[in-house]
């Protein structure tokens, strides 16, 4: 995330929002790490379960000889689309038997 004066106004507000808060529950460690800078850590907790369980999908096979890449996030640049399209035109310009597959909503902003 840009450090300029819109993330500085985002984050006094989440100190403003936060501050008379019992607890606050987060996502995923990066989240845990970016609110203990601004409330501390006694307030906090990540929510367990999040995310897929690629152990479902083991046995899904595809009768091919395709090596596929999947991107599953919202469509925006902070997300890396714009690297993961990149890196789809290098690859597979050495190699003919890939497949980059991008999946998520588009995101207004």
């Amino acid at each position: 995330i840009k450090d300029n004066i819109l993330s500085k106004i985002s984050k006094l507000m989440y100190k403003v929002a936060l501050k008379n808060s019992k607890k606050v529950f987060v996502q995923n460690r990066d989240d845990f790490e970016f609110f203990k800078k601004l409330i501390g850590d006694s307030k906090l907790a990540i929510v367990p379960g999040f995310g897929v369980d690629v152990k479902s999908f083991f046995n899904q096979r595809v009768e091919d000889d395709k090596f596929r890449f999947l991107l599953v996030a919202r469509l925006l640049k902070d997300k890396g689309v714009m690297e993961y399209i990149e890196s789809a035109k290098i690859v597979k310009q050495k190699y003919s038997n890939v497949e980059f597959l991008l999946a998520g909503q588009f995101d207004s902003g």
